[in-house]
């Protein structure tokens, strides 16, 4: 498997980086594979200058920078979005899922959102309509979106 490197500088020039591993254990029956994981790495790290008076590593970065990471984040944890779209429990008697768009058969970085079974009715006079979805269905389309952009 490739790690993929997503790293950041922030303003003091401390270098850090986030990447999925795949550790291993040596045990008496052998070399294991232990399950995925996240690692951060900080790297060129100045005692002098980047340790707190209580021995802390303090890295801080701007709010964009966190929205990056977060995403990077849940790319690295979340499963691939099936090639058939992804669907999400919801309140509403419609069917609702994600797609990863594609063009020219290549899948791009934005999603298509699909809503199902509907019928004339359904759409309110000012054109809309809601899909109201459960806790655990918008954590994972959060986590969906996430993978696709």
């Amino acid at each position: 498997m490739k790690n993929k490197v997503y790293s950041i500088e922030n303003q003091d020039g401390l270098n850090f980086s986030v990447q999925k591993t795949l550790p291993c254990a040596i045990t008496y029956k052998g070399k294991e594979r232990l399950p995925e994981q996240i690692t951060f790495l900080f790297g060129e790290i100045d005692p002098e200058s980047d340790l707190t008076e209580d021995n802390n590593l303090v890295c801080s970065i701007s709010k964009e920078e966190a929205v990056n990471l977060a995403i990077r984040l849940l790319k690295l944890s979340t499963e691939r979005v099936p090639e058939n779209g992804l669907a999400f429990h919801n309140f509403s008697r419609h069917d609702f899922s994600i797609l990863h768009a594609k063009e020219d058969g290549v899948h791009i970085d934005e999603p298509i959102f699909e809503i199902g079974n509907l019928e004339a009715d359904d759409i309110a006079e000012d054109g809309t309509i809601s899909v109201c979805l459960t806790n655990e269905s918008a954590k994972e389309l959060i986590k969906a979106l996430a993978k696709i952009v």
